[in-house]
């Protein structure tokens, strides 16, 4: 009776044992850490062209055409609030990527200094990943042909398709070159920090500034032409690991990011 108590206990051990190795390789999988780095930039990223414009861009009937997925535009200028509605909108030549909403709350700030704006996820997701929580841009700098915003994000959940989730802080510059009321481009600097699907505390930088050009609005996806991201991830046991994205666009408009694990692995996607 004792030994087949024993050798039921060394049986569970083993088992035990091989369920905490798939555990532990499959939390370290870098793999699956560089497409969560990729996938966090991008849904960061998909949305910024609607953040950089002032209210009076969307007042602009013949602006908002071109606005990806045919939102519906609604604007309280009591509250100096915009909604854009991507629920049950018909969007002609095109696939909707995009549902729920986004909410732009203006704040004027003392003349010369421009504005603030909130953004508020409102059940909104691009491709199937959704976004809670909010985010401030407020303009630091401007000028007749240049804009300068702070970007900050405190606790924005990202849930992906797969069901894993993301808690994401973000601390960034964007400086927009402008002519006439128009924007030519964008480049992006600073650093995040997110807790990832296992829980791994994970730091990213700008290490060279992100470019996006927009003279490519018609693509379905407006990603940056050129830059690169530092991504550090945690390990408990041993050094951190370290993936880096670099961007590229070619003349055709189309883009595509290549991710460089830390075990020297390349993967490229799309755009």
């Amino acid at each position: 009776m004792i030994k087949k108590l024993w050798l039921g206990a060394l049986f569970l051990a083993v088992m035990a044992g091989c369920v905490e190795d798939s555990i532990r390789r499959l939390q370290t999988d870098q793999s699956f850490e560089g497409e969560e780095a990729y996938l966090i930039s991008k849904l960061l990223d998909e949305h910024l062209f609607l953040l950089w414009q002032p209210m009076s861009f969307y007042k602009d009937s013949t602006k908002l055409a071109g606005i990806p997925d045919c939102p519906l535009v609604t604007l309280d200028t009591a509250t100096n609030q915009v909604t854009l509605d991507y629920e049950g909108v018909t969007c002609p030549d095109m696939s909707s990527v995009r549902s729920g909403k986004l909410l732009l709350s203006y704040t004027p700030l003392p003349i010369f200094q421009g504005y603030s704006l909130t953004v508020i996820y409102d059940k909104y997701s691009f491709q199937g990943n959704s976004y809670s929580g909010s985010r401030i841009l407020k303009i630091t700098a401007q000028n007749r042909d240049k804009r300068v915003f702070s970007d900050s994000a405190s606790n924005v959940l990202i849930t992906a398709q797969n069901q894993s989730s993301s808690r994401v802080n973000i601390n960034i510059a964007h400086e927009l070159m402008i002519s006439g009321d128009s924007i030519i481009q964008g480049h992006s600097t600073g650093t995040g920090n997110a807790r990832n699907w296992v829980g791994r505390d994970v730091n990213w930088e700008i290490t060279e500034p992100k470019f996006i050009q927009l003279d490519c609005l018609d693509q379905p996806l407006v990603r940056p032409s050129s830059g690169q991201e530092t991504w550090t991830v945690s390990r408990s046991s041993t050094s951190n690991v370290i993936h880096r994205l670099t961007f590229h666009r070619e003349p055709d408009c189309t883009t595509h990011t290549i991710i460089q694990l830390d075990e020297g692995v390349e993967m490229k996607k799309a755009p």
